[in-house]
């Protein structure tokens, strides 16, 4: 023998769930690959392999939504603070 375990079905079934799930798949999408009537039985059996704990990831999964609008409060600001800045010259002037 090669030193191999044998697999059955059952077993690669798990292992194909859990890679999907741990590439961060959608478990809607596990949910129709492994045939489940609700998505409620593919996250009780595989939820725990489910990434998505805290915020990590979640300016990606949003398109960088949170990112840009960090950076568009901060080029506002900037041109509120020159506007000011402006205005204070014409002033003094």
């Amino acid at each position: 023998m090669a030193g191999l375990r044998v697999r059955n079905p059952h077993d690669l079934r798990n292992m194909y769930a859990t890679i999907l799930l741990t590439a961060h798949q959608s478990p809607a999408y596990v949910q129709k690959q492994l045939g489940h009537s609700s998505i409620k039985t593919t996250v009780d059996i595989y939820g725990h392999w489910i990434s998505g704990e805290g915020r990590g990831g979640l300016d990606e999964a949003l398109g960088g939504k949170i990112e840009r609008k960090r950076d568009a409060k901060r080029i506002f600001s900037h041109i509120e603070k020159t506007k000011s800045c402006n205005l204070l010259r014409l002033q003094q002037s």
